[in-house]
């Protein structure tokens, strides 16, 4: 999901004039991969009076996309009263740092103020499914599908589970026609399952063809599948990723809180 941030009047302060500018900075140094210099500039800039919201929610994704789980946890809980969409993160937080109670109680909070959010709805199904609620799961991520069939490539998980395979075939088809293409790895292993191989071959070179990079062990494990390898089979299901939606970097999207939220 992509994060959005408060918009201040054209008047800001110095102090928060200087935090965009290291957060601009920061920006450049996570694209560049840099993600210790870019923590060490938003940090910097979150230490000036009036950083951003945006400012915090950037903070938050970069300490977690180095597993500093409690680090993200207090970036998004020092905004969460401006925002509560951060409420959604730092659930998600919560739940990287193996404390599901924590991330399903923001989780709900978040859920009716905001009962579209796909991202959240998605991670919270994926919750759901995990904790063995699976109709719960069936709702929120059909719900989430409906808006977005990207989110086919979760709700698969559920057809999975109640060994409803070409229902999750077909979500996956929805998912990867709407964009997704990490589906077609799903669609492969549901595939190899049904011990269509065939199928999962016309499906594998689709994937390359569309540009899906597929990672070295993914491709191992499948192509050892399409040899038939029979003690792959039973395992291929352990295999599904746990399919969170992680937040991303915010740049450019400054809407202003009431548009976003209206009364």
């Amino acid at each position: 999901m992509s994060a959005r941030h408060g918009e201040r009047d054209d008047q800001t302060s110095e102090t928060a004039s200087a935090a965009d500018d290291l957060a601009d900075r920061a920006y450049i140094e996570y694209e560049n991969g840099d993600l210790v210099a870019a923590q060490v500039l938003l940090e910097q800039a979150v230490a000036l009076a009036d950083a951003g919201v945006w400012i915090w929610l950037n903070l938050g994704l970069v300490r977690g996309e180095q597993d500093d789980w409690q680090g993200a946890i207090a970036a998004y809980s020092a905004v969460v009263d401006r925002d509560p969409e951060a409420l959604a993160w730092r659930g998600l937080a919560y739940e990287e740092a193996g404390d599901p109670v924590a991330a399903r109680r923001d989780y709900e909070a978040a859920l009716p103020l905001f009962p579209d959010h796909v991202s959240l709805l998605v991670n919270l199904g994926m919750l759901d499914l995990e904790e063995g609620r699976v109709a719960e799961a069936e709702k929120r991520l059909s719900h989430a599908a409906r808006l977005n069939p990207a989110s086919g490539w979760q709700l698969s998980d559920v057809y999975v589970a109640q060994a409803r395979v070409e229902d999750a075939k077909r979500v996956l088809r929805r998912a990867v026609e709407a964009g997704e293409l990490r589906a077609y790895f799903d669609v492969v292993i549901l595939d190899l399952l049904l011990e269509d191989l065939m199928t999962a071959r016309r499906d594998l070179e689709a994937a390359s063809e569309a540009g899906l990079d597929w990672d070295s062990q993914d491709r191992r494990t499948i192509l050892e599948g399409l040899e038939g390898d029979p003690s792959l089979r039973a395992d291929l299901l352990a295999d599904l990723n746990a399919k969170r939606v992680l937040p991303t970097l915010v740049k450019f999207v400054k809407t202003a809180y009431r548009d976003r939220h209206p009364a």
